[in-house]
């Protein structure tokens, strides 16, 4: 299966399947604020297999006990692979792996099954979290690396009318049949001082959002401005997102490798089959 790459560091390339979502920004995480973290789910469920993004050595397993008071939860495992030729590991978890401490594996290939930790919400996909480190600081939660996004220019934009495709228990899936395009990957877009942009964020869950494509400068989604963006990092004005003239509760938008752009819409007030047209609203 052809893989697609979706972001960079140095000699390093992170690659993606065909129908995989993938975020820099939509997650309250610290290091995603900096472009440090890179989630990736392959719309698997719990325990789905999932690939490996990279190929290389597994270099370092750690497994973390689950809280005691958790219920329903697994235990945390960090997954860390050196890719031939770079002097960095990607660091990953929310995945038990299913291969050993010095095996070599490819890209695309199963690395493991997707678990669910004390670190997802329960709108949160199974999917794993990436981060990429020095070889001798492999587990601490900060000091990662900045990923790199790898885009074409985007073209065509986001007609905000679509029709509901999945209501899962707590949340809608909205997608689009006219969204911006770079290349194989697909997302709601924005404008940024009049340049083309993905949209990446979880509003307003997550009190910061960002663009992919622009660095800084006016957001704006349909005509509206949300915000001024500064190093892809979008500090928020006041407005809120209408679906069909009610207002939505929280909306997270990702890139995609799918045909068409999507928005999860929490709650799941939506039903499957309705069509929708999305407002912003200051």
């Amino acid at each position: 299966m052809a893989l697609t790459p979706i972001a960079i560091f140095g000699r390093m390339e992170i690659l993606a399947k065909k129908d995989s979502l993938f975020s820099f920004y939509s997650s309250p995480y610290p290091a995603h604020r900096e472009t440090k973290a890179l989630d990736l789910t392959s719309g698997g469920e719990r325990y789905d297999d999932m690939y490996s993004p990279v190929s290389g050595e597994i270099i370092a397993i750690k497994k973390i006990p689950a809280p005691e008071f958790s219920k329903n939860l697994d235990d945390e495992y960090v997954t860390a692979i050196l890719p031939e030729g770079s002097d960095h590991a990607l660091k990953i978890i929310h995945l038990e792996p299913s291969l050993d401490v010095g095996d070599y594996i490819d890209a695309g290939e199963k690395l493991g099954k997707l678990i669910r930790t004390e670190f997802f919400w329960k709108f949160n996909d199974p999917g794993i979290h990436m981060e990429i480190r020095k070889r001798d600081d492999l587990f601490r939660t900060g000091g990662g690396m900045r990923f790199e996004p790898v885009l074409d220019p985007i073209e065509g934009e986001t007609e905000l009318t679509g029709k509901v495709t999945k209501r899962a228990e707590h949340y809608s899936i909205i997608e689009f049949p006219s969204s911006g395009t770079s290349g194989d990957i697909t997302g709601l877009t924005c404008d940024v001082n009049g340049r083309n942009a993905f949209l990446d964020c979880t509003h307003p869950y997550v009190d910061y959002g960002g663009v992919v494509g622009a660095k800084g400068g006016k957001v704006s989604v349909n005509g509206t401005a949300i915000g001024l963006a500064i190093d892809g990092i979008i500090q928020y004005s006041n407005f809120d997102i209408y679906i069909n003239d009610a207002k939505a509760e929280c909306i997270s938008s990702v890139l995609s490798l799918r045909k068409r752009a999507e928005l999860k819409v929490i709650p799941a007030v939506l039903k499957e089959g309705e069509k929708v047209t999305i407002t912003v609203k200051k």
